[in-house]
């Protein structure tokens, strides 16, 4: 660090001579310099500094701070993109190189004999990124019992062959459980499918070598499966059936039959109480044309986990 400041110093008040001289020694020993932008200074004794390295993408800049013209000649001559070709740095003014491609390059002025003003910019590819976070989100939030949730994500390094535990908390567990495991692809992305039976929080970790990342948790409410199909037509009385299906019983539950009313709303007609296996057959008196009807399962029916339940409509014609 205190090699950089006083190599600054110089290069603004133009001071040169012993110090400079022994600068690029002193910056070889302290590390390679890595930067967006790297600043080489021209002086009359050569460039400070005159080795370093850099990334691909960086910049080079070249400031002449001597009192005649200097040239900066690449070699090889592919790899970058520069401000001037040849590249011409007038006294106090400055050129720039961006690197593109990884490597060696020399640098020399072919206007002044012998080595004095020779460097090597030593080009390297960017170091790989790390894993550090994933994410998981779901295009569904609200699943019907028995039916499989979307689960999808993406690690911020876009690498195949990441490891990634699904991990699940289901109602009423506290703790989460490994239930099945995936790989990314090259773009990071991965993808589950879970049959989820009960209010479920789904977490992934991401794993690659000794790193770790965890997202935060989804979570995916479920409703109880109801059905609600029309078994004969009477005159102007039908009978229906419904069942109610979840991971618990819903035996001699109280239910809600609905019919649609003209306000685009619906109007509990009665309720149903089911039998042994959660199920009944029962009837129901329709008007005159053709009817919607709905079964509801309230929430205090259905239960710790799930949220209220209902049929699809069915259509009754009289």
């Amino acid at each position: 660090m205190r090699t950089q400041i006083k190599l600054r110093t110089i290069a603004l008040t133009g001071v040169i001579g012993a110090a400079l001289a022994i600068a690029p020694l002193s910056i070889l020993a302290a590390g390679p310099v890595a930067a967006a932008t790297q600043t080489v200074t021209i002086t009359a004794n050569g460039y400070v500094p005159s080795n370093f390295k850099i990334e691909v993408g960086d910049t080079v800049t070249w400031t002449n701070t001597d009192t005649v013209v200097h040239e900066v000649s690449l070699k090889p001559t592919t790899g970058m993109t520069c401000t001037a070709t040849p590249l011409v740095v007038q006294p106090t003014r400055s050129q720039s190189c961006t690197f593109t491609t990884a490597g060696s390059y020399q640098a020399t002025d072919p206007n002044i004999r012998g080595n004095t003003f020779s460097g090597t910019l030593t080009v390297t590819a960017p170091a790989a990124p790390m894993l550090s976070s994933v994410t998981l989100t779901s295009p569904q939030d609200v699943l019907v019992y028995g039916s499989s949730v979307a689960l999808q994500g993406k690690t911020n390094i876009a690498k195949a062959g990441v490891q990634v535990n699904l991990m699940a908390k289901a109602y009423p567990d506290t703790a989460f459980d490994k239930v099945d495991t995936a790989q990314t692809s090259a773009s990071g992305a991965f993808s589950f499918s879970q049959k989820t039976e009960i209010r479920t929080e789904y977490q992934v970790e991401a794993v690659d070598g000794a790193k770790k990342a965890e997202s935060s948790a989804v979570t995916v409410q479920v409703r109880p499966q109801v059905t609600l199909t029309q078994r004969y037509q009477r005159g102007s009385k039908a009978g229906l059936r419904t069942t109610v299906t979840s991971a618990e019983s819903y035996a001699f539950r109280l239910v809600k039959i609905q019919r649609a009313n003209d306000a685009g709303g619906w109007t509990t007609m009665k309720r149903v109480k089911l039998g042994e296996f959660s199920s009944r057959n029962f009837q129901v008196v329709v008007p005159p044309g053709t009817s919607d009807w709905r079964l509801v399962v309230p929430a205090s029916v259905s239960g710790p986990g799930y949220l209220f339940g209902r049929s699809q409509t069915l259509s009754v014609a009289r």
